[in-house]
């Protein structure tokens, strides 16, 4: 009889165990945006994306310091370290070149460079060169990304071009991991917003590029105007949000449109998780591979509002500068939970526990009725021989 109940309770935990796989496997990979920060330790990084439970993919932004072979070998070794503690974790690469405020000039908001000698050929194939080969070594690495929106740091079209035709043919020279352009969308929006570019165009500005030097339909949707922090009155709010979710609706057209003619799959480099309906939108339409979304961003310093406007409200998590301390970061947080986690989806996970509570009760009834049968008075055996 206990061997019968044990098979019957094995075969059910089976089952809930296959039951929570299945709720694991969803159809869409998540990824979220980090950058590397040499103060804050590994296990930091990790806490918080275990916290977030569903992550699947990290895009790692590399610090590069200046144009030397000096700061080309401190990236490398630095990223390295980051390579090898996020082993579990498909992994997205872009690299932050700094030293565009040391040889570049302001222009509200962005720095721009007024030459493309900053970035040379040469000082290209020796970083490329140096990365490739460390990249190499992880077969994690699924991408590499271009120039961080490349028409807002360069002082004219023409300049940003060279860099992007630079970068992927002399990457395409040296790996096989796929690469992607990042041009901020929606793009005519942000354009006119900011003066610049000038005379958009996505057909000549995006698609020749697309089509000719990368591998994805790559892009940066920012399709709020502006953080939540301001719009907290309801009607307000609402407006905000409804207006966001038609701007991420026609970039999501315009990349499903060229990844279609290009037969390219689409990559969005950076979006925030601002609101519930624009989350799920950008879920539902472009978060299934080949596609690659990515979640801005896992962390940002709390209280350096001064170094970036309203920049606490970028992070999933806030880091205290000094203590280290993590906290969760609203709306972001919230968003983030109700959209990727897959109880939002799918009752499975309390289905399964529900059943283990009704497998553990059946066992204990079986078991007491044994105990009960064992406890009466047997009959004595009178037969004589």
């Amino acid at each position: 009889m206990l061997v019968l109940i044990n098979a019957a309770f094995l075969g059910a935990w089976l089952e809930m165990k296959r039951q929570q796989v299945e709720a694991n496997q969803l159809p869409y990979d998540v990824f979220v945006v980090t950058h590397l920060n040499d103060g804050l330790k590994p296990a930091l990084i990790k806490s918080m994306l275990k916290d977030l439970q569903v992550v699947k993919g990290v895009q790692l932004c590399v610090w590069v310091g200046d144009n030397t072979t000096n700061a080309i070998w401190d990236a490398k070794i630095r990223l390295s370290k980051w390579l090898d503690e996020l082993q579990d974790y498909k992994i997205v690469i872009q690299c932050d070149y700094a030293f565009i405020e040391k040889y570049g000039y302001y222009d509200y908001p962005f720095w721009k460079l007024n030459n493309t000698e900053t970035l040379s050929q040469t000082w290209y194939n020796n970083w490329y060169g140096n990365l490739s080969e460390l990249l190499a070594k992880h077969e994690n690495v699924i991408l590499m990304v271009g120039f961080n929106e490349p028409y807002n740091h360069f002082k004219t079209k023409e300049m940003a071009q060279t860099i992007m035709k630079r970068e992927y043919l002399t990457w395409k020279n040296m790996s096989t991991i796929p690469f992607s352009t990042e041009f901020l969308m929606p793009y005519t929006f942000w354009a006119n917003y900011w003066g610049f570019p000038e005379n958009a165009s996505i057909e000549e500005d995006c698609v020749l590029f697309w089509r000719n030097y990368s591998d994805y339909i790559g892009v940066n949707l920012w399709a709020y105007r502006e953080p939540p922090s301001k719009h907290y009155i309801p009607l307000d709010r609402a407006n905000y949000c409804f207006e966001a979710y038609e701007r991420a609706e026609n970039v999501i057209e315009i990349c499903e449109k060229y990844s279609e003619q290009l037969k390219k799959p689409i990559h969005i480099n950076e979006f925030p998780v601002w609101d519930t309906k624009t989350a799920q939108l950008i879920r539902d339409r472009v978060m299934k591979p080949p596609n690659i979304a990515q979640v801005y961003q896992l962390w940002y310093w709390s209280g350096q509002e001064e170094v970036h406007y309203d920049g606490w409200t970028y992070g999933l998590f806030n880091v205290d500068a000094k203590a280290h301390e993590i906290s969760e970061r609203e709306p972001s947080y919230s968003v983030f939970k109700e959209v990727f986690n897959p109880k939002s989806d799918s009752p499975i996970e309390e289905k399964s526990t529900a059943l283990a509570v009704l497998i553990l009760e059946t066992v204990f009834a079986v078991l007491g009725i044994i105990r009960l049968d064992k406890s009466l008075p047997r009959k004595q055996n009178t037969n004589k021989e």
